[in-house]
């Protein structure tokens, strides 16, 4: 225990270490002249609700952007898709209709490199380890790289993803008991893990799980413990199943290349302070709300269960790396699969 407190430190050190860095890298770079700032009205797109620990985070981005640059620089945020769906963001970003988007990369046929961080259970388990090697993707890997070019736009914000858990109407708590359990499910690769052990998949946004789980839909909402207690889940669900299934990369914040280019050097420079800032409050802040929202569901009636056989649970489920790479192999992209494969696996020491 106190080796693995001890990594996790380590890694969140690191990602703090490289914040400033990254954002020089990829906001391009620029310092803060005299000039006068241009008054500037923003829009941020989000795919979340507000009242979260996520999306604070974004609402503390945008107060840093006003208090840098002295209320001259106001940003908007649109939650909840409110400009745009998902399938509308590519083309915003190429024209450079919204100033701000949260990427939802792991959805993208464009974006397969990008999106691995953002689409991958049973990988990471501490937000420091993803925010460092979401970085290390973004700065190194030349697949990730080009795909940044081809869509049109540049790294704004990172920030980690809790650990993602299951609510369950019923309590879950050996692998025999997820045999015929519906389970919600997004994506390609969440759908792989549930079958693996015995379970249903089913998609469901994530703004109809309450109804989904109060009308038998589903069994089970799977999300991190911020974003259960956030929609209030625990009213309908009362077993909090005390197994993380990985952290991920949320969606990143970016910002489109012809956007960026319009901006003066003087702008550029505070968004980059402000990323810096935002996203070392950010880190600390999902994480400490994370363990606060477990409470609070427990508070509210809620039980915490445990996995009587979690070795089991984490055996039967396949390498989700593997799994990705075997995708990526098979539409024609292997040789650069592997090679982002490998970095990812080095940063996890394997």
């Amino acid at each position: 225990m106190r080796r693995a407190s001890a990594q996790r430190e380590v890694n969140m050190n690191l990602a703090k270490s490289l914040l400033g860095a990254a954002a020089a890298l990829f906001l391009g770079g620029s310092a803060a002249g005299a000039g006068d700032i241009p008054s500037l009205n923003l829009k941020y797109a989000s795919v979340l609700p507000k009242g979260n620990a996520v999306s604070d985070v974004d609402e503390y981005y945008v107060k840093k952007l006003d208090e840098l640059s002295g209320g001259k620089i106001k940003a908007q945020i649109f939650w909840t898709r409110a400009l745009g769906k998902a399938d509308e963001m590519l083309p915003m970003i190429e024209a450079g209709a919204v100033d701000f988007t949260m990427l939802e990369t792991g959805q993208y046929s464009e974006t397969p490199f990008l999106g691995m961080m953002n689409a991958l259970p049973m990988v990471h388990f501490d937000d420091g380890e993803v925010v460092s090697t979401a970085y290390d993707l973004y700065q190194n890997s030349e697949a990730v790289k080009k795909e940044l070019e081809t869509i049109g736009a540049r790294i704004a914000l990172v920030r980690p993803s809790p650990g993602y858990y299951l609510l369950c109407k019923a309590s879950i708590e050996s692998l025999a008991d997820f045999r015929g359990k519906k389970l919600r499910a997004y994506g390609p690769y969440v759908p792989l893990m549930w079958e693996a052990l015995g379970a249903v998949p089913v998609n469901v946004p994530s703004n109809e799980l309450y109804e989904a789980l109060d009308k038998g839909v589903i069994d089970c909402a799977y999300l991190p413990p911020s974003f259960l207690a956030a929609f209030k889940l625990h009213e309908v669900a009362k077993n909090f199943i005390d197994f993380s299934f990985g952290n991920i990369e949320l969606a990143p914040v970016v910002v489109p290349n012809v956007v960026w280019e319009q901006w003066p050097a003087e702008v550029q420079a505070i968004v980059e302070k402000a990323t810096k800032d935002t996203e070392a409050w950010g880190a600390e802040h999902i994480t400490k709300n994370a363990a606060d929202s477990i409470d609070v569901m427990v508070a509210a009636g809620a039980r915490k269960v445990s996995l009587k056989d979690a070795d089991a649970v984490k055996a039967a489920i396949p390498d989700m790396i593997d799994i990705w790479v075997k995708r990526q192999t098979d539409a024609g992209r292997g040789e650069q699969a592997a090679l982002v494969a490998a970095r990812v696996r080095e940063a996890l020491g394997q």
